[in-house]
């Protein structure tokens, strides 16, 4: 299915002559700033399968009828709504998923990604960034992205959120792909709230697991799955609060114990990513437990859209990157420890198994 979603993303190249393609682009931002305001203000949550004249909803909403109304007219000239008369609009199978009574609506994705947080370093700092290095995020707003969001609430509820809706959409069944089976208790680092790690108790009734993440993630987050997780899974799982690099690890308690990091070290720059296995080794203590890595593995060349676009927005906010197979070797011989296997599984993603020397 993504063979063909990249072989489909492909046409408009092919097939839309140079410069016009070139225009398109380079004014899709208007698209994405639209789609903003229309789910900011809540407009999909108006509407139905009935029509819905511009006027009602400028009403409901407290909005500029004809301003409204060319908006609505551009997210339905782009598939968003669909204007069933004049002024008058419905839902399209797009715009359903901008509903928040929708299961898998992206609202907060969409809100995150176009935050003013998010969208300054694209703006003002990601020119200078090409020229001379360092992070835009951080010559925006002074510090890294998740240092930032510690102290802003709402725009670490907005990633927590946008971070479960991708779960969400995706599924976990990709990590079934993976043999648990020779594994005891996983030591999830990076786990959030812990779905991922939830997810596969779930299937693995031997499996106990640890979920270590930032105070601010893992605060009230075994309580926030009561309602939704089954008591025999919850029990199973335990959650410890702390900073990957100046906290202390949670210890391996035998061989069995597996390290699990998930989409961690694409947020990281090679010094941090040879630290943090060290630290992780260090924790293991005498037991020769394993580390797996779940992240992705870029080509040397022709990367598709999925891992450049990945990529570009690790470039954004973070000092890591996604690595090409030699430089996950580079980083797994600096920090003297040997990649036994890596798993293909249903994701862009490769789990890459590792043990000590």
């Amino acid at each position: 299915m993504m063979k063909i979603a990249y072989w489909i993303s492909e046409l408009p190249n092919k097939l839309t002559p140079a410069p016009f393609r070139l225009m398109q682009i380079g004014s899709l931002f208007w698209q994405s700033r639209a789609l903003y305001i229309t789910v900011k203000l809540g407009i999909a949550d108006q509407l139905s399968t009935e029509p819905k004249s511009t006027q009602e909803l400028a009403k409901n909403l407290g909005l500029f009828e004809p301003h409204l109304y060319r908006l609505m007219r551009f997210m339905a000239a782009i598939g968003i709504f669909k204007e069933a008369s004049h002024r008058h609009f419905i839902h399209s199978k797009l715009s359903l998923s901008l509903t928040r009574e929708e299961k898998n609506n992206v609202c907060d994705m969409i809100l995150m990604h176009n935050s003013s947080e998010m969208t300054l370093p694209w703006m003002d700092a990601m020119e200078a960034s090409i020229k001379v290095g360092g992070t835009p995020f951080v010559e925006c707003h002074g510090s890294d992205m998740f240092t930032y969001m510690d102290n802003n609430q709402p725009l670490n509820e907005l990633f927590a959120n946008a971070m479960s809706t991708v779960e969400s959409l995706t599924g976990l069944e990709y990590l079934q792909d993976f043999n648990w089976g020779s594994f005891s208790r996983l030591i999830d680092l990076g786990g959030s709230k812990g779905s991922k790690s939830l997810s596969i108790l779930a299937k693995h009734t031997h499996l106990t697991a640890t979920v270590f993440d930032r105070e601010e993630v893992v605060n009230g987050a075994k309580d926030s799955w009561r309602d939704t997780v089954a008591e025999q899974v919850l029990k199973r799982i335990d959650y410890i609060g702390g900073d990957l690099f100046s906290s202390l690890l949670p210890v391996a308690k035998s061989e069995k114990d597996l390290y699990l990091l998930v989409a961690v070290f694409h947020l990281l720059d090679d010094e941090q990513s040879i630290t943090l296995i060290k630290r992780i080794c260090d924790a293991m203590g005498d037991f020769n437990a394993t580390i797996a890595i779940i992240d992705m593995v870029v080509p040397d060349i022709q990367a598709n859209i999925t891992e450049a676009s990945f990529d570009m927005q690790m470039l954004m906010g973070t000092s890591g990157c996604e690595r090409t197979a030699v430089q996950w070797q580079y980083i797994f011989e600096q920090a003297n420890i040997k990649l036994i296997e890596t798993v293909s599984i249903q994701t862009f993603a490769k789990v890459m198994v590792l043990t000590k020397h």
